[in-house]
């Protein structure tokens, strides 16, 4: 054994501590995170304990789950915190924790529940060194900070999707901007003006150096421009744009039921099979579905949730979408993810709540002309492709850091190996 790594117990390295109730009345709005179960539940004004801190879960399901907050926080009574870290790194006991099946001191019956001093027995080896603890919890960190950096730059392209297909399709931005200049008494060419300025967000002036500049792209802008109506039609929702219609899904596309398989017939793989859940239920060697492809969870109490796959799945509990139903896949997840509050409402039955591709069809959308959902097709694209890149490379970093954590946190490879092996991912 390295020399830096010993056999100690657990109760030799941490001390933990029962969190403090906080009943929700007693709560005062604030920047200090409560920590329950599974993370940060709500915020506070005040703090029981100084960050950074380290959380397992003490009852319920989520007994024996590990959380990590950087600074001072209100850890409540769900949950054993650390309140000594005895000298060690407050960052590698997180990753250290979180390699412990802490399913094994299991106290209760009915109810999952984890006592202390059922742990501190427990013995592990661990490294001594704190130099050594700091340098791989920050190896870990390192990755995690990459996948997080990838998950936040996703969420901001999403947002900058639905925020152009609203500004098209749902509050017709184009199309009113064209009719306040005719209305002012401007002409034709000064609306088409208007349309293109709230479509690129520039101004008249910034717009005069873009057709110097990229006279090409400002082609493009001017011809996406003329193909917004400049009036608007009456019909039972109030208005849509001149020439487009108002109508239900179902006549346009018709999702797809997947074919369910279990864990016992699955063969080992790479390809996720898309369920009920939030997240893949498991991996499996075929698919049946091709990317890009829409899913809907079908039962379940996730039942309606809406995700978009950039590989290859077995459509399982879900009804999907691909490019066999429609050309226009990144603009139908789009709009049925903006729509996502309203599909997950359809959820019927009491004991197995569900969402099947009948409901979805129900759903009544306001329909461009085919020249405008080409166009805004080719800009999603572009815009769901780096989202299917920085997913791509997340799926790497994390099955990295899985393989990495216990390795590392046992002593059975060495940090220079592990870095080697962390910037191999920047080539991902």
């Amino acid at each position: 054994m390295n020399a830096n790594w010993e056999i100690k117990k657990l109760g030799d390295i941490i001390t933990l501590q029962r969190g403090h109730d906080l009943p929700s009345q007693d709560r005062t709005h604030g920047q200090i995170p409560i920590m329950g179960s599974s993370g940060i539940t709500g915020y506070h004004n005040q703090f029981k304990a100084k960050g950074p801190g380290v959380i397992i879960g003490r009852s319920g399901n989520s007994m024996g789950q590990v959380s990590y907050v950087s600074e001072n926080y209100w850890p409540l009574n769900t949950c054993l915190y650390v309140s000594d870290f005895k000298g060690n790194c407050p960052e590698f006991i997180y990753y250290f924790l979180k390699q412990i099946n802490f399913e094994q001191f299991n106290s209760g019956s009915a109810q999952k529940s984890l006592n202390r001093n059922a742990v501190y027995p427990f013995e592990v080896k661990f490294p001594t060194s704190y130099k050594i603890q700091s340098e791989i919890a920050s190896t870990l960190f390192a990755l995690e900070n990459k996948i997080n950096l990838n998950q936040d730059i996703n969420q901001t392209l999403e947002q900058m999707a639905q925020a152009l297909f609203k500004s098209w399709f749902v509050d017709f931005e184009p199309v009113k901007a064209k009719i306040a200049v005719l209305e002012a008494g401007g002409s034709q060419e000064d609306a088409t003006l208007a349309a293109m300025t709230a479509i690129s967000g520039k101004d008249t002036d910034s717009l005069a150096v873009f057709e110097r500049k990229h006279p090409v792209k400002y082609a493009e802008l001017r011809a996406t421009a003329e193909l917004f109506p400049s009036a608007m039609q009456e019909n039972e929702s109030g208005g849509i744009p001149e020439g487009w219609a108002l109508e239900s899904l179902g006549t346009i596309l018709e999702p797809k039921k997947g074919k369910n398989i279990t864990k016992k017939t699955i063969e080992e793989g790479g390809i996720p099979v898309v369920a009920g859940g939030l997240v893949p239920a498991y991996y499996h060697s075929k698919y049946n579905v091709t990317a890009p492809v829409i899913t809907i969870s079908a039962s379940g109490a996730n039942a309606g949730f809406v995700n978009l796959y950039h590989c290859n799945i077995w459509a399982s509990d879900c009804s999907y979408i691909n490019k066999i139903q429609t050309q226009f896949v990144y603009c139908f997840y789009t709009l049925l993810k903006i729509r996502q509050k309203e599909i997950t409402h359809m959820q019927q039955g009491a004991a197995q709540p569900h969402v099947y591709p009948k409901d979805i069809m129900r759903l009544n959308i306001v329909t461009p002309i085919t020249a405008l959902w080409q166009k805004l097709e080719e800009i999603l694209t572009s815009i769901y492709e780096k989202v299917g890149v920085n997913t791509t490379q997340n799926m790497y970093l994390e099955q990295l850091r899985d393989t990495l954590l216990p390795k590392l946190l046992s002593g059975e490879i060495t940090l220079p190996e592990a870095e080697e092996l962390a910037k191999e991912a920047d080539y991902v």
